[in-house]
């Protein structure tokens, strides 16, 4: 098996110990606290598929999620500065 952002199973195993899944989105426990998104990038998600962690629905839908959040965020960010 391939791993992308861990080099081992061990890894993929305490990272994925670190996140929860609500609404079919992983997203880190410290969401919980700050009320964030905090989503895993793209090449962990693809470790926990590729474990068997998550469904390749839950991956496609958070990696899909994070990509419009982040759009979001950037399109937000630089019109502020156009405005300044």
């Amino acid at each position: 098996m391939k791993l992308e952002a861990n080099k081992t199973i061990e890894e993929v195993t305490e990272n994925f110990n670190n996140v929860f899944i609500e609404n079919n989105l992983v997203r880190w426990n410290v969401a919980k606290e700050d009320g964030l998104t905090h989503y895993p990038f793209e090449d962990m998600l693809n470790d926990f598929f590729n474990c068997g962690f998550i469904s390749k629905e839950v991956r496609d839908h958070t990696v899909k999620t994070r990509e419009e959040d982040d759009d979001k965020f950037w399109d937000s960010y630089f019109n502020e500065r156009k405005e300044a």
